[in-house]
């Protein structure tokens, strides 16, 4: 982490940049992660905790880069159930490829109470700067009497990803899909600086 600066007793930061390899994001290990932002808000210091600050009140400016694989998807959605209207999203396993990914997962419908093995392969896009959107995708259901019951329970789950809901605003400007990666970045990449350099390493 590198600030330019100390931060004050009202917790705001003029410049920072934060790179992390690694992490784990509710769950999901990334495989790098790095974040500028110019004006931050993060709320007085007296709210902090021993984890940092509980909260982002604004930011004037931010970048973000990441990069992401499928295994550690893969990882996170192991054991996962996603629920939906209608029946229920499991054993969930993707493979990236360029410019798009291959799927494989099983959808319990409830009524009439069948388990249904679903083979997808699809393009991924943004939208809005801010979501992923699977397109142009087939599929294939080992009970095709019930193909259009899948496609309506796949365009349930659009957007598959939301950053939206970032702790901070990201305009997305770079989807880039290669064998095994994923790879989000807005236009004007995250950037090292000078100043108060801080380095944190996981137990």
């Amino acid at each position: 982490m590198i600030l330019d600066g100390p931060i004050g007793s009202d917790g705001k930061v003029r410049h920072l940049y934060f790179e992390a390899v690694g992490p784990t994001l509710e769950g999901l290990r990334v495989e790098s992660l790095s974040v500028e932002t110019v004006f931050a808000d993060f709320g007085p210091l007296s709210t902090w905790t021993d984890r940092g600050p509980s909260e982002i009140r604004e930011v004037v400016m931010g970048y973000f880069d990441s990069t992401m694989t499928d295994s550690d998807i893969n990882g996170f959605l192991r054991g996962m159930t996603m629920k939906g209207d209608e029946g229920d999203w499991e054993s969930i396993s993707v493979k990236f490829i360029p410019g798009g990914l291959s799927a494989l997962g099983y959808y319990n419908l409830r009524n009439p109470g069948l388990k249904l093995k679903v083979e997808l392969d699809g393009k991924l896009v943004l939208r809005d700067r801010s979501e992923i959107w699977l397109d142009r995708y087939v599929f294939k259901v080992n009970n095709d009497d019930q193909s259009s019951v899948v496609e309506s329970a796949l365009e349930k789950v659009q957007p598959i990803v939301d950053m939206k809901n970032f702790i901070f605003p990201v305009q997305l400007q770079t989807l880039d899909l290669q064998k095994g990666r994923m790879r989000l970045a807005t236009r004007v990449l995250p950037k090292p600086f000078d100043g108060i350099s801080l380095v944190y390493r996981s137990k």
